[in-house]
């Protein structure tokens, strides 16, 4: 896997770990909690609202504060070209906030099956 900035590209069918982690509005360290969820979306296109995700994955479980998002070959053996993905959390209390704004991933196609 490699990471520019916050495109993310990957080979289909490889098992990756995101490891996510959130700063507040004075730049410090701000915790993922217990009652707190972390949504990873992956789609083909976010144009459409409507669109059903080619790949979610929701986090409730933290280590150490921070999300964990395991990929699994299952995950992406069947994509590839150009998604967008973005990363949003749900609070305990309500608030929802996405702190990985659309971007880019890139799921290129493997040379070993």
């Amino acid at each position: 896997m490699q990471v520019d900035g916050n495109t993310i590209t990957m080979i289909n069918g490889d098992s990756e770990t995101i490891t996510v982690s959130c700063i507040d509005i004075d730049g410090l360290p701000c915790d993922f909690d217990s009652g707190d969820t972390v949504y990873f979306t992956l789609k083909k296109t976010n144009s459409d609202i409507n669109s059903v995700p080619d790949l979610q994955k929701t986090i409730t479980v933290f280590q150490e504060g921070k999300a964990i998002i395991n990929l699994i070959p299952s995950d992406t053996i069947n994509l590839s070209g150009g998604y967008e993905y973005d990363i949003e959390v749900k609070r305990l209390n309500g608030t929802v906030t996405t702190i990985i704004k659309p971007s880019q991933f890139i799921i290129n196609l493997g040379v070993t099956t």
